[in-house]
């Protein structure tokens, strides 16, 4: 079964929520930093951790850490909102999943979280960016039946080289829940 825990670590506000799952997070971020980290992020290492966690307070309560059967097994982050929060009409999400999970649990969480997306908060649009690199996810993306709108050129810089992001979009009307 899927879940979502939503992650706050505030500690100038001394708000917190579910901040047990920040060593999985910075985990997750470290063990998978080749396909995850671009040239702008903090190299140092604590630097990376502080960025990490600013992002994840930024985006509360939309930094979401994926639980399979109650145990931690990757991160969703959503954002680009536009609209309003009355009616928000599209948003961005990001996401990785730990190795072991890649497949069926991926796929459900998705298709979950789409769920929630469009017939909960009720936007018509999720769009998403993947580095052209990673063929796996490109293909992950339109097997959960994104569309490839474009490439946006030089989006990003790795290892000092521009990286191209391809942008795939699902309008809720393409959206059946638990179809994948």
């Amino acid at each position: 079964m899927i879940k979502f825990l939503p992650v706050l670590a505030d500690k100038s506000k001394g708000k917190f929520e579910n901040q047990h799952c920040l060593p999985f997070i910075l985990n997750l971020f470290s063990k998978y930093k080749s396909v995850l980290v671009d040239d702008y992020y903090p190299e140092d290492t604590l630097d990376l951790i502080s960025f990490i966690i600013d992002e994840v307070n930024q985006l509360y309560p939309w930094f979401l850490v994926v639980l399979s059967d109650d145990t931690p097994a990757g991160v969703i982050w959503i954002s680009h909102w536009h609209g309003s929060p009355e009616k928000y009409h599209s948003c961005q999400i990001h996401s990785y999943m730990d190795k072991k999970y890649w497949g069926k649990t991926t796929r459900t969480a998705l298709n979950e979280l789409l769920n929630i997306l469009f017939n909960q908060v009720g936007v018509e649009r999720v769009q998403m960016e993947v580095p052209e690199f990673n063929n796996k996810a490109c293909a992950f993306a339109r097997r959960m039946g994104f569309s490839q709108e474009g490439i946006i050129r030089c989006a990003t810089m790795k290892d000092d080289k521009p990286i191209n992001h391809i942008l795939f979009s699902k309008l809720k009307g393409e959206f059946e829940y638990g179809k994948k």
